[in-house]
């Protein structure tokens, strides 16, 4: 079975497939692991330190205390984490939009291969965890963590769930659609 991408995904899409890389261990555990966009956890994450900061400095403001300080000191740290890591996540998913090239997904009775611009990924179905469907995406989830993340949105769902089948694979699937509701 061959699949040819053409086609960008949203940002959305991108997200959810970050935030499924993201939570790579506790998919292998239990495929049905519900995942929501990585940028949004992050953004809340934000505002949690923003206001714990501003908790803090309230704090420091009235008692005067080192311990207050410090604590103070320590939020704008895990501020300026958060703050690069959002930046970072959102230039990862700008360079996935602006990717214009063709990509090729194949799968056979070995394994799925994905070809982006020269690069071929290649997984046997024995280091295959799961084959994971959530709302947006696609994913083939490697047994070890070295391995790499095969994603590809859910248009391609029925296609991959019928090579699935037809290479008796399907025990591998984890069809999430109906968690996420309309």
């Amino acid at each position: 079975m061959r699949i040819e991408v053409e086609k960008r995904g949203t940002r959305a899409d991108y997200d959810e497939m970050l935030s499924v890389m993201n939570r790579y261990q506790k998919i292998v555990r239990n495929p049905q692991t519900k995942v929501g966009g990585y940028t949004k956890g992050l953004i809340l994450y934000l505002i949690y330190i923003v206001l714990a900061l501003a908790m803090t400095l309230c704090f420091y403001l009235q008692e005067r205390s080192l311990f207050f300080a410090v604590a103070a000191g320590m939020m704008v740290l895990m501020l300026g984490f958060a703050m690069v890591l959002l930046i970072r996540v959102n230039k990862r998913i700008s360079g996935y939009m602006n990717d214009k090239g063709k990509k090729i997904f194949e799968m056979d009775a070995d394994g799925i291969s994905y070809s982006d611009e020269g690069k071929t990924y290649l997984v046997k179905w024995e280091n295959v965890a799961a084959v994971v469907i959530n709302r947006k995406t696609v994913c083939f989830i490697p047994k070890e963590q070295t391995g790499v993340v095969i994603a590809l949105m859910t248009e391609h769902a029925d296609q991959i769930i019928e090579g699935l089948r037809e290479y008796g694979k399907e025990s591998l699937l984890s069809d999430n659609r109906s968690m996420y509701g309309k």
